[in-house]
């Protein structure tokens, strides 16, 4: 790269030369500034495995434009990457290349204009070295298979490699206990096998291949070997090893069943007969020969003190007589279950609560909605006697629901109710007029009157009959009423009628 500049540069300076003697002895002064180049891709510091593609993203400028600039990308390390790139009409400039190799490289991109001046640009970029290593599979010994000190046993396992042939490959196996067990040869199928005995112990066995380039892979497996004391002799799964002390018998064993009256000690405890009616196992001087009913218990044996417990302790057949575990009321629940009234079998936790003024469920909450014989009281806001909306069904009636009888079509005023019979020239209070809770606004008169002709000994014109002049107004509207009629001078009769509001119900 070094080399690169100093032959520019050198063409540099030598263009210049001539063109000063070219000259003659007038000045000649040359304005250009050296390019401007600026790498943004990768970032400086950057990394990646050998093998993956790199992308170079840069952008140039010069005074006469980029697209007369000569570039060269080029790395300390692997030297020209690329000469003669050619950035676009807006200087963006890019190089992909997936052959670096492995280690650190400052890459510089180097651009020269139509008059040699030079400017660059560098980013730093990491390698990672990839190894090709070979693979191992353990076959044998199988998980969890054992083998037995001083037997041979075959070692087998599985290799491979990207380059190498199995042949040409190095597997020994180690063993954390005895060092190197054996080396291993793989046949052409990959699969070697080399045959070893070991000591008695746990060993961590660790499977090893090598290539010729010497990359190495290890797979570990643990790997039991029983000494003799280890054989289960008279296979009742104990060794002597594992606390069998009679290894002969398969009837004696750690946690084996005490067999009653042999003798023998059978689980190995060094005790005999302990867990059979021989044996006063729990030490309260009682065996269950002599009426211990739960000798596994020191607390419990014939003529034990009565505690609660839930359990027989004195071995009379009765649990818990004398105390608050017994159910005294024989409705299936004790007090420490929860009765809260122990002397009565109607109460207890989950009992049908009834309107008695007694907590039957033992939930604190004495006629609770929804008890046995309560009866259905309604809500009466405006306190009329009668309830509105949906039935609650209680013992007794509360500050909320506290009427019996239903049918209030309007619960905030009193007025309004099944039992009304007067009429009201205004509305309820919602823009309704039913206040007797019919289902309709009925008005109280919509008599239609009138005035008629005739010659009378009383009149000469009568209401035929008095009502409403013309038509009934609407429930709260305003019409006239004609209550009389009276004879003019004109002959004619007049209406007297005043204004009247339509009352309704």
């Amino acid at each position: 790269m070094d080399d690169l500049r100093s032959v520019r540069l050198g063409s540099i300076a030598l263009g210049l030369v001539l063109l000063a003697a070219c000259g003659g002895d007038k000045a000649i002064s040359v304005f250009n500034t050296p390019p401007a180049v600026s790498i943004l891709e990768p970032v400086d510091g950057s990394s990646t495995d050998a093998g993956n593609e790199l992308t170079f993203l840069a952008v140039v400028d010069d005074d006469g434009g980029p697209a007369g600039l000569v570039l060269q990308w080029a790395s300390d390390a692997d030297g020209v990457l690329f000469d003669g790139d050619i950035a676009d009409s807006a200087g963006n400039v890019e190089f992909v290349t997936s052959s670096l190799s492995p280690g650190s490289h400052t890459v510089t991109l180097s651009a020269v204009d139509a008059d040699a001046e030079l400017g660059e640009d560098s980013v730093t970029v990491v390698i990672n070295a990839v190894a090709d290593a070979p693979t191992i599979v353990i076959v044998t010994p199988a998980d969890g298979e054992l083998g037995y000190e001083g037997e041979p046993f075959e070692f087998r396992s599985e290799v491979g490699d990207a380059k190498d042939a199995p042949e040409q490959l190095d597997v020994t196996v180690f063993s954390d206990v005895s060092g190197t067990v054996c080396v291993a040869v793989p046949d052409g199928a990959g699969v070697a096998r080399c045959t070893a005995a070991l000591f008695a112990g746990n060993h961590l066995l660790s499977f090893e291949v090598i290539d010729t380039d010497g990359n190495k892979a290890v797979v570990s497996r643990y790997f039991s070997v029983l000494a003799p004391s280890d054989v289960d002799n008279d296979g009742d799964g104990f060794s002597e090893n594992q606390g069998d002390c009679d290894d002969d018998d398969d009837e004696v064993y750690p946690a084996a069943d005490e067999s009653l009256g042999q003798g023998v000690d059978n689980d190995c405890d060094g005790i005999i007969d302990e867990g059979t009616v021989w044996y006063d196992d729990d030490g309260d001087g009682q065996t269950e020969l002599g009426g211990d009913c739960d000798d596994s218990a020191a607390h419990i044996y014939n003529g034990a003190p009565e505690i609660a417990d839930f359990a027989d302790n004195d071995c009379d057949g009765v649990v818990d007589e004398g105390t608050d575990n017994v159910d005294d009321d024989l409705d299936g629940v004790s007090e420490v279950d929860g009765d809260c009234d122990d002397a009565d079998d109607d109460v207890y936790p989950g009992a049908t609560e009834v309107c008695d003024l007694v907590d039957n469920d033992c939930d604190t909450v004495v006629n609770e909605e929804g008890a046995l014989g309560c009866l259905s009281y309604y809500a009466d806001a405006d306190s009329d006697g009668y309830g509105y909306g949906a039935p609650h069904c209680l013992c007794a009636p509360d500050a909320t629901y506290k009427v019996a009888s239903a049918g209030d079509c309007y619960d905030l005023n009193a007025q309004a109710n099944p039992t009304q019979t007067a009429y009201f020239p205004t509305h309820r209070g919602d823009g309704s007029f039913d206040y007797n809770c019919n289902g309709s606004d009925d008005k109280q008169t919509t008599t239609i009157g009138g005035c008629s002709w005739e010659i009378s000994w009383s009149s000469f014109c009568d209401e035929d009959p008095a009502g409403w002049d013309g038509s009934a107004p609407a429930c709260g509207g305003t019409g006239n009423w004609i209550w009389d009629c009276s004879f003019s001078i004109e002959f004619d009769c007049n209406k007297d009628s005043y204004s009247e509001v339509m009352s309704c119900h």
